[in-house]
C-alpha cells in the first residue's frame, strides 16, 4: 500500500475548546511532523495543544501566557475530578464565574477549584473564549447551547500528557537553547485581524511580526500558521518561508451557517511537506478525504 494512503484512524482529543485551534488540520501537522520531527514538539502557544495530542511525540513543551490554561493542564497531569456541579443555565454560569474571579482576587487562580471552574467557564461560554478584561478578570458570557456533555474527571487525559511541561511563558522567553537543534516547532499565535487576545495580553502587530522573527531564528523544523493576510505572507516569505493558503471555516459565530469560511496561511522553514500535501494542491481537500478515511478504519 502506498504510504500516502495509510491514515492515523484515533487521535486524543483537545480537552478544551479553542478559538483557533488545530485540531481540523491535525492530520497534516501529525504527518508534517512525522516527515520532519524529532523526539521533541513545542507549542509556544499552548491553546488546546491539538498537534501535540495529534502527534503523541516522546517529549513535548507547551507554553501560554494564560496562567489559567497552564494551571488547568497541570491540575490535569496530577488527576482533576470535575466533582463539582456543572448546570448548563446562566445564573449557575454567572454564579461560577464571579466564584472564579474570586479566585483570581484572592491570589488561588493556581488552585485546582480554579482549574474545575476554568474547565466548566470554557465549555459553557460563548463559543469558548476566555476572555479577560484589562483587571485580569474573567467576563465571558453565558454561551446558551442546549446540549452539553460534560466530563466528570480526566483521569484518561492524565496519561496521555505526563509527556508534556506545562509553563506560562511568554513565546519570546522560552529557552530556545536548551531545546535540541531538530526540536518541530508548531507556532499558532492569536491570528492578526481577530479581536482574540493572547493569554491576559493583547497581541499587536508589532507582536506579530516579532513572532515571525523569532519563529524565522528557529534552527528545526517550523510549521507557523497565521491570518492569510499579504502583509504576515509578505514578512513570512521575506525571512525564507514557504507558504500555503488553507480557506477556513470560522469558529466563531452564534450557529454554524453564520460562521463564514476565511483564509488561513500556512508556512514552512526547514522542513519537508508530507507526501501526501504537496506544495500547491487543495490540503484541505485531502485532509476531509483522510478524515473521512480514517473514520471508516476500526
Amino acid at each position: 500500500m502506498n504510504d500516502s494512503n495509510i491514515v492515523r484512524n484515533k487521535f486524543q482529543e483537545p480537552m478544551l475548546k479553542q478559538v483557533g485551534g488545530k485540531r481540523w488540520a491535525r492530520d497534516f501537522i501529525y504527518e508534517f511532523w512525522k516527515k520532519n520531527g524529532s523526539s521533541v514538539l513545542v507549542e509556544p502557544f499552548a491553546g488546546g495543544i491539538a498537534s501535540i495530542l495529534a502527534c503523541s511525540p516522546q517529549k513535548a513543551y507547551a507554553f501560554d501566557t494564560n496562567i489559567h490554561l497552564v494551571n488547568f493542564y497541570n491540575k490535569v497531569r496530577t488527576g482533576l475530578i470535575i466533582d463539582m456541579p456543572t448546570n448548563n443555565n446562566s445564573e449557575y454560569y454567572y454564579m461560577a464565574r464571579d466564584r472564579f474571579n474570586h479566585l483570581i482576587r484572592e491570589g488561588k487562580d493556581d488552585s485546582e477549584a480554579a482549574a474545575k471552574l476554568y474547565y466548566y467557564l470554557n465549555k459553557t461560554c460563548y463559543n469558548g473564549l476566555m476572555r479577560f478584561n484589562r483587571k485580569g478578570f474573567y467576563n465571558t458570557p453565558f454561551g446558551s447551547y442546549k446540549n452539553l456533555q460534560y466530563k466528570e474527571h480526566f483521569l484518561n487525559e492524565q496519561d496521555a500528557i505526563q509527556n508534556i511541561e506545562f509553563l506560562s511563558c511568554d513565546f519570546r522567553d522560552i529557552p530556545v537553547e536548551i531545546m535540541p537543534e531538530d526540536t518541530t516547532w508548531v507556532i499558532d499565535p492569536p491570528y492578526y485581524g481577530t479581536s482574540f487576545d493572547y493569554g491576559l495580553c493583547k497581541f499587536t502587530w508589532e507582536d506579530q511580526l516579532e513572532s515571525i522573527e523569532w519563529a524565522a531564528k528557529l534552527k528545526g523544523p517550523v510549521l507557523y500558521t497565521n491570518t492569510a493576510d499579504p502583509e504576515i505572507i509578505k514578512n513570512l516569505k521575506r525571512l525564507g518561508f514557504k507558504t500555503q493558503i488553507v480557506l477556513k471555516k470560522h469558529t466563531v459565530g452564534a450557529s454554524s451557517e453564520s460562521r463564514k469560511e476565511f483564509k488561513e496561511v500556512f508556512a514552512w522553514k526547514n522542513a519537508e511537506l508530507p507526501d501526501m500535501y504537496p506544495e500547491g494542491s487543495d490540503w484541505k481537500k485531502t485532509m476531509k478525504k483522510r478524515s473521512a478515511l480514517a473514520k471508516k478504519i476500526k
